[in-house]
């Protein structure tokens, strides 16, 4: 698809549902009016993105995602520090 731009959008609520067949993942923001507000209420959340999956699709995501944490991980590992002599 050249010529159409791809959509960022961002999201710090994500709420997970299935089927025998699909994965579907709906993505949106809460906002906390106060620190320490209670979590967002997913009974009447309006995701601001959905994204269906089937089963083949969603190893694949989990295999990207498996890898990107360990990469992250291995990316916040710190040297040891080492002592004056």
């Amino acid at each position: 698809m050249q010529g159409k731009a791809t959509a960022t959008i961002y999201a710090n609520v994500v709420n997970v549902r299935a089927t025998p067949k699909e994965l579907i993942l709906e993505f949106g923001v809460h906002f906390p009016v106060s620190p320490g507000a209670p979590p967002p209420d997913l009974a009447n959340f309006v995701p601001e993105v959905r994204v269906v999956m089937q089963a083949d699709a969603l190893l694949q995501l989990a295999e990207a995602f498996t890898s990107a944490a360990k990469q992250h991980r291995a990316s916040q590992v710190q040297a040891p520090i080492q002592k004056a002599q």
